[in-house]
């Protein structure tokens, strides 16, 4: 006689080997589903273990191969060994490294007119100014002059430079901001903040 504490291991037991054939058959199907894997995948491995050089399937296609097609797959085989590889970014580090302990480091980029200056010149009024299309170089270095004035920054993206004008000049600053505001070829004039 059984006991009633057996009952359910047996219908457990039921249970698991009908989940196993059904798992079974899921791997089954799953298996037929995957390709095998090709010989050359085994002897390429085997080629490593060894130490040998790695065997390439090749496609013959029935034409042959170019130049460019054979010199590609000859640098391709060799930049794949794993010392060209390290020798090529140790040239490169090196090229890099050569290139930044010769870059000169003390060069700066200046607009034309700019001057070098201290700080006290800092504190001085600066404007903002825009130059007509039409008006051309000559033309801006004599207007420029004429006021006592430097562009210390510009142009920038609209084309918007900023000016400085000298604190030493025959003409009074009003007049001078006088002459750039009513000048043809200046299109914009504004003291900066």
């Amino acid at each position: 006689m059984k006991k009633d504490s057996e009952q359910p291991c047996e219908k457990c037991h039921e249970d698991v080997m009908a989940d196993t054939a059904v798992l079974r058959r899921i791997m089954r199907q799953s298996a037929e589903d995957i390709p095998p894997v090709s010989s050359d995948l085994f002897a390429r491995i085997e080629a490593q273990i060894d130490g040998q050089q790695t065997i390439t399937a090749t496609i013959d296609t029935g034409q042959e191969k170019s130049l460019l097609t054979a010199i590609m797959t000859t640098l391709r085989q060799f930049f794949a060994m794993p010392q060209v590889g390290w020798g090529v970014a140790a040239v490169q580090a090196a090229g890099i490294a050569l290139f930044f302990s010769l870059y000169p480091a003390n060069q700066a980029y200046q607009t034309l007119s700019a001057e070098q200056h201290s700080v006290e010149q800092a504190n001085r009024q600066t404007y903002y100014l825009m130059f007509s299309r039409e008006a051309r170089q000559g033309d801006i270095e004599q207007l420029l002059q004429d006021v006592g004035g430097s562009i210390i920054n510009g142009p920038g993206a609209r084309g918007l430079f900023t000016l400085r004008l000298a604190e030493q000049h025959k003409q009074s600053r009003v007049a001078r901001q006088e002459i750039l505001q009513q000048s043809p070829l200046v299109t914009f004039f504004e003291k900066s903040y």
